[in-house]
Parts: C-alpha cells; structure tokens; sequence
C-alpha cells in the first residue's frame, strides 16, 4: 500500500493536508457513501500512518509501512467521542431543544474533542515550564552525605516526563476520534436508516467488556 496515492497527497504533504484528504477520501469510501468496508479501512489505515511520525518516518526511509502493534488507541478514540456526545447532548437538552433536531450536531461533537486537545496542549506547555524550572535547580544541592534532595529534583523531572509521554497518547486518541467524527455529516430532523446488524455488533465489540 502506498497511502500516499490512497490519499492522493505529495510526499511531503503536513499533517493539515492528510486530514482533509482524509475527511474527503473517507466519504467517499465509507458504505453509506458508494465505497466498501475495505475501501475505507484502507482509506483510515493510510491516515493513521501518514499522521503517526513514527511510522511515517520509517515508511520514507525503509518502505515499511507496518501497522504498530494492537493496542487500545480505537477504544479510547470511542471513548472520548463518547465523552463528547454525551457533554454536547446534555448542552443540548438544557436549551430546551431536541438533539435530532439540531443541524451540525457532529461540528459540536467535533468543537468538544478540539477543545479537549487544546486543553492537553496548553498542560503540556505548562509541564515543559515545570521541568525547566526543576532543572534549574539540578546540582544545587549540596550535602557531605547521599544527595537526597538532587534525587528529588530529579523524580520531579522523571515524573513530568512520564507525564508529557501519556499526553502524546491522549492526544492522538483525541485526533482519531476528531477524524472519526469529521468523516460524518448529521441529517437533523430526519428519518435515520436502520444500521445493518453487523456494524452495530462491530460497534458493541470495540466498546463493551465482557463480565
């Protein structure tokens, strides 16, 4: 797979690029829009390793475009889009106003989940403030025994860090679940088609955990 073609992008499209030929390419492929389950799990496939800078490094310089291994990035995306509808439904319902009624409902989905993002950014600047003022601090301390309060300063920075790096997974769980949702467009105040079994079963799969 070249995701670059999937996608029709250059090879040194940004990120911004890739996403709307994401939200574009993945109408296109979705079912419901003309394409096949197979299309769009291409299609998402693609974007997923295009906005992974990891991944996308060593697609260019080897050719590999392996997947990572399985983790649980789909069900916390899920997660937050439920988080998310669930915060712009309650919004909704004490305008007095009814959900199926409201045109855009998935921009609103879509503002939450960005805002939440925005949110992690600015906690990040604010640990990347935190660590330089501990390391200001490094090789300060002074002691003719074991140099307990360096080791402090310095599970401080440790600790900061490991925060930061769980960041980065609430971060792209947030921009998986802003791509999801900016693949749907909401018709208000219509008739919705009756899922098929099988998505809603796949649905239930990827967000329940058996008892």
């Amino acid at each position: 797979m070249n995701p670059y073609e999937v996608l029709g992008v250059p090879a040194d499209a940004a990120k911004d690029v890739i996403r709307r030929a994401y939200r574009r390419m993945s109408k296109r492929a979705h079912p419901d829009g003309g394409g096949s389950p197979e299309r769009f799990a291409l299609v998402k496939r693609a974007h997923d390793l295009l906005t992974d800078d990891a991944r996308r490094e060593r697609l260019d310089r080897t050719g590999d475009d392996s997947e990572a291994q399985p983790d649980n990035a789909m069900a916390m995306a899920l997660q937050n889009l439920n988080a998310a509808l669930d915060e712009v439904l309650g919004e909704i319902e004490k305008q007095g106003r009814e959900p199926h009624k409201v045109a855009g409902l998935e921009k609103l989905i879509a503002g939450k989940l960005k805002a939440r993002k925005a949110k992690v950014a600015e906690d990040v600047k604010a640990m990347h403030v935190a660590i330089a003022k501990n390391e200001l601090l490094l090789g300060r301390f002074t002691t003719d025994g074991e140099n307990r309060m360096e080791m402090i300063v310095q599970n401080r920075i440790r600790l900061v860090h490991g925060l930061i790096e769980n960041t980065r997974i609430v971060t792209k769980a947030l921009e998986d679940a802003i791509a999801i949702v900016e693949a749907h467009g909401f018709r208000a105040d219509a008739e919705p088609p009756r899922q098929p079994v099988s998505l809603m079963n796949s649905y239930f799969n990827m967000t329940t955990t058996p008892w």
